[in-house]
């Protein structure tokens, strides 16, 4: 259980020592209610309860519109990451890509240690970090 939901349950139990039940259980429910819907930077901006609803239900029965807040995209990451590899090609002017037509890995490194999108192997240390097909979010950009 998520440390500021048990300290919320706690402090409502102790609070109310003597409460019936019900009384009880209606304040914690609205207690995990409000976790369940308060937005949270593990999730990008959503809510446990959307991050459920992207996870378990079918498309059609609940739909989460993302809307973000800075209209020219600025505020999400993969937008940030491409944004910064046109700037990196229209300073360099040119870039040449290895004989299989690829990113040189200097800028793949490059894009990577910005940091706009952790790739979970790289970080663990299951993938080492080399050529451009080790960064899936790379290979997506350059796939657009």
């Amino acid at each position: 259980m998520d440390p500021k939901l048990k300290s919320s349950i706690e402090k409502i139990l102790q609070e109310n020592p003597n409460a019936p039940i019900d009384n009880l259980n209606k304040k914690v429910q609205i207690a995990i209610d409000e976790y369940n819907n308060t937005a949270k930077n593990d999730f990008q901006g959503l809510s446990p309860q959307q991050m459920y609803d992207l996870l378990r239900n079918d498309w059609g029965d609940s739909s989460i519109s993302i809307n973000p807040q800075k209209l020219d995209g600025s505020d999400i990451p993969f937008i940030q990451q491409i944004r910064y590899f046109i700037k990196l090609v229209n300073d360099a002017k040119e870039i040449k890509l290895t004989k299989a037509g690829y990113l040189p890995p200097s800028i793949v490194k490059d894009i990577y240690k910005q940091r706009f999108i952790p790739d979970m192997m790289i970080e663990l240390g299951t993938t080492k970090l080399i050529k451009e097909t080790d960064v899936d979010n790379i290979v997506v950009m350059m796939n657009q």
